[in-house]
């Protein structure tokens, strides 16, 4: 049946929707005025006089009108902007009115991305994803990282990069996780060459034994020993120089090789060095750039410690990347944490496509509840043979602003456990 079309100065409004996302709203009748003419003068517009009988949808939308709740809800199926009528029964009037009105469904930014790949002949090419898993007793490590949306929509390589290792007869452990500067042009490669030279001192005959006397020292370390402690700062502190002397040495000859500036290969750099002693684990770091280094230990009254903190440039928003400068100068010790916990449940190293999503400001990186919330989604994850794939799969999570390479690596205990967020807070 037909009706009328002149709406007489009704009409409704509603808010955009979203594709794929859950909708409900309120369909508001309003008029154009607010007294109308009559018989007896000037009176009020009164709305709620107004019954909608029947609200026609496109089928394709995927929304249903509830007429004795008045509401629209559903999930939209797509994007776009789709016509809608509204039949009302106004008083005082012989014949319904057809009221037609616009709904805007906005697509699901996810939709919107692309997945390029980079253009052929680049040098430095370097696989999207990668993941790793090692196990030596009753500890493991995992790690996984991946091309950010953002690279994927531009066609370009992923910028970090990550290694572990666990020595199943010394029980050392090293992760390794880098982030190639996004301005730098050759930053994957920079990044790349930053984890295979950690891994490569990592075996060097020099370092091996530096390793013994060091696992000696932590031995025989008592929290009121300030020489002993002294020296295991001192022997970190040259151990991660010479290691990042060798990884700026590598990125030094391939810019010379191709007669660019070492800046060109700009990477942070975040390392971590566990070692098992009686009580606990025993854990030194050097962290330089952004992202995160931190020991999670549930059942601490201080479950949540920083190896470090972010590592800003001179000025607001700049992070800062392994350089000659940093590791010569009188900074570098501030880079090295070093501690011994008892029972932790993770040492977890993070590239910031992973902590920024997840930590707004550096205060809440200090803080339990968003780690809580990433252990809770990790545990299931750390559980199967095989952590590593389902690492990767976990990284694809989306937020909203938040696109850039995503990088972990974990240190953890063969049985993982979890304590409630009540008790962590």
């Amino acid at each position: 049946m037909q009706y009328p079309h002149d709406s007489q100065g009704w009409y409704i409004q509603l808010p955009n929707a979203r594709a794929g996302q859950s909708y409900m709203a309120e369909v508001i009748i309003s008029h154009t005025q607010t007294y109308l003419s009559s018989d007896s003068g000037d009176l009020p517009v009164n709305t709620g006089d107004i019954q909608i009988k029947q609200l026609l949808l496109p089928p394709q939308l995927g929304l249903v009108f509830d007429a004795p709740l008045g509401t629209l809800h559903g999930i939209p199926q797509q994007a776009g902007e789709f016509a809608l009528t509204a039949i009302l029964q106004v008083p005082d009037q012989l014949l319904p009115l057809e009221v037609s009105f616009n709904l805007l469904v906005i697509p699901d930014p996810r939709t919107l991305w692309q997945i390029r790949e980079p253009v052929a002949g680049q040098p430095f090419t370097k696989p999207h994803t990668d993941h790793q898993q090692q196990q030596a007793e009753w500890q493991r490590m995992a790690g996984a990282s991946c091309r950010g949306r953002a690279h994927e929509h531009a066609g370009s390589f992923r910028d970090d990069d990550f290694g572990i290792a666990l020595d199943a007869d010394s029980g050392f452990g090293l992760m390794v996780v880098c982030d190639g500067a996004g301005s730098a042009c050759y930053s994957r490669e920079g990044a790349r060459l930053a984890v295979e030279q950690t891994l490569e001192a990592w075996e060097q005959p020099s370092v091996i034994t530096g390793l013994t006397d060091l696992g000696n020292a932590v031995w025989q370390w008592q929290p009121d020993d300030q020489a002993q402690m002294t020296w295991i700062s001192q022997f970190l502190i040259g151990l991660f120089r010479s290691i990042a002397k060798q990884v700026i040495e590598a990125i030094e000859r391939a810019a010379y090789q191709l007669q660019k500036s070492s800046r060109d290969f700009a990477t942070t750099w975040l390392v971590a060095l566990t070692y098992p002693v009686e009580d606990g684990l025993f854990v030194a770091s050097c962290w330089v750039g952004d992202g995160a280094i931190a020991v999670l230990s549930w059942a601490d009254d201080e479950p949540v410690k920083l190896l470090g903190q972010p590592d800003s440039g001179e000025y607001a928003g700049q992070t800062r990347f392994l350089s000659r400068d940093l590791i010569e100068g009188a900074q570098w010790q501030e880079c090295i944490s070093m501690g011994r916990f008892t029972q932790p449940d993770a040492v977890v190293l993070l590239t910031d496509g992973i902590s920024d999503p997840f930590f707004d400001t550096e205060a809440e990186l200090r803080k339990p509840a968003g780690w809580q919330t990433l252990w809770q989604q990790w545990l299931p994850l750390l559980r199967q043979p095989h952590p590593g794939p389902a690492l990767l799969e976990w990284q694809r999570f989306f937020v909203t602003g938040h696109h850039d390479d995503r990088t972990m690596a974990l240190w953890y205990r063969n049985e993982p456990t979890i304590t409630s967020l009540a008790d962590c807070t």
